[in-house]
């Protein structure tokens, strides 16, 4: 018998058309992943936005200022990477075990506190410890190993495209971040300028640590929001059943796939970051003024918005060595068209082709990563990667930067990167894809 309550509310639904069904499904709310996945875009926005878009606008900015030759920074984006070298696996191995929160909170407050003595260096040793060692520090601990590690544990069927929306993260921190700190630099100078990044830590990136959670599993979800599994028709390995293998990092260490990996992430990230580090100085010698290129820029990173997520969405569907194979290309012929400025249209050509495939870079290894390798230890197991991937990058920044002082010209480096990005493409298509492990066992298909 029903309460005079409970015929009201049947009473209001058949009413509103929308009668009730015994058994029928309610409506579910939003899958907290998406929520993560909005988290991490707003701290790569800043982290990776600042690195790989606007450092080079500040590079330029600082050493006009004091008079420091570029060979004498070059190796100050060196010492970041490296930062980021050294403390993936361990943040990795954190986040695995932990949770983000653990290491991104810390990371926002030191990133602050890093750009905050950078705005006032005077002698290039404070340069390499405030912005190369503290912020850089800071940096790595809200960056893209946690963010990404995270992500890759929230999704599996969806992984690609749930990563292609945080590699938008960097256009959209570009397109905020390049005109800002372009007005700032102009008008009060490099110093002012770096209020931009530190007022966007505190009202996003911290917000966004907050809402970080390990895995879907800690909170009684599944990947993708899937409905629960029914456990009496589960097997011990079900996980594994799925689709999700579940590797060690010493077993991945075994095998080709993931050191052809390692190498081709490296060389194109090598590629994509030192694009970016120097192409306003590059531009400059060519007679282009910084404001023209840092407007352009802007405006392509913003076009590219859909093209980093169609990486991503890409990599779920065909085969993640092609996709990664596609970007390389891109790059490529970003860097070849950016040698002959003697066309003044290949300055466009040269952005929009480094635009829309650098969003790439991190996606789509990321992903391929979390496919080989599984779940369980996948922030272990992509801080190595990022580990191997950065020594690469923290080794090619300053030598561009040294060419540059013995030649009087970056034109040599921007020719060999063609040459390392087609290494790269070599590297990945010979990688093989591993097999799915059996009771334990280890194995690499041809």
């Amino acid at each position: 018998m029903m309460t005079k309550n409970q015929a009201s509310l049947k009473s209001d639904s058949c009413e509103a058309g929308e009668p009730h069904h015994p058994g029928a499904p309610t409506r579910q709310p939003m899958f907290y992943g998406w929520l993560i996945v909005a988290a991490a875009f707003a701290t790569q926005a800043i982290m990776w936005g600042f690195r790989i878009q606007v450092f080079g606008l500040f590079l330029k900015a600082v050493n006009d200022e004091r008079g420091w030759a570029p060979a004498a920074t070059a190796a100050v984006f060196s010492v970041s990477m490296l930062c980021n070298s050294l403390l993936g696996p361990v943040i990795g191995r954190i986040v695995d075990r932990r949770g983000p929160k653990t290491v991104m909170l810390p990371g926002a407050l030191l990133a602050i506190v890093g750009m905050l003595l950078f705005s006032q260096v005077r002698e290039v040793w404070q340069f390499y410890l405030f912005y190369g060692v503290i912020y850089g520090v800071g940096e790595t601990l809200l960056g893209a190993v946690p963010a990404s590690t995270v992500v890759s544990k929230w999704f599996v069927r969806k992984r690609g495209s749930a990563l292609g929306i945080v590699a938008m993260a960097s256009n959209v921190g570009g397109f905020v971040m390049l005109p800002l700190c372009t007005f700032f630099i102009t008008y009060w100078g490099w110093r002012m300028a770096t209020l931009v990044p530190i007022v966007l830590i505190v009202l996003l990136a911290i917000p966004s640590s907050l809402v970080m959670r390990r895995r879907p599993e800690d909170m009684g979800l599944r990947p993708d929001g899937d409905p629960p599994r029914d456990d009496t028709t589960s097997s011990p390995r079900s996980n594994e059943g799925s689709g999700d293998p579940d590797w060690t990092l010493r077993d991945a260490l075994r095998t080709r796939a993931f050191w052809c990996l390692g190498i081709s992430w490296g060389l194109s990230l090598a590629s994509g970051l030192n694009y970016s580090t120097y192409v306003f100085s590059f531009t400059a010698e060519a007679g282009i003024s910084v404001s023209t290129v840092a407007s352009a820029l802007s405006m392509i990173l913003l076009l590219a918005l859909p093209v980093r997520f169609f990486y991503g969405w890409l990599s779920d569907r065909l085969d993640k060595r092609l996709v990664v194979i596609s970007y390389e290309v891109g790059l490529l012929i970003g860097y070849l068209s950016l040698t002959q400025l003697g066309a003044p249209f290949m300055l466009y050509v040269s952005l929009i082709f480094y635009a829309f495939s650098a969003g790439a870079m991190q996606s789509v290894p990321q992903n391929m990563a979390a496919d080989l390798f599984g779940r369980k230890s996948l922030g272990t197991v992509l801080g190595t990667l990022t580990l191997i991937a950065t020594l690469v990058v923290a080794a090619a920044i300053p030598l561009t930067g040294l060419v540059r002082q013995e030649t009087g010209s970056y034109s040599a480096v921007f020719l060999a990167f063609p040459v390392a990005l087609v290494v790269a493409m070599l590297a990945i298509y010979f990688s093989r894809h591993v097999a799915q492990p059996a009771l334990g066992k280890r194995e690499v298909t041809s």
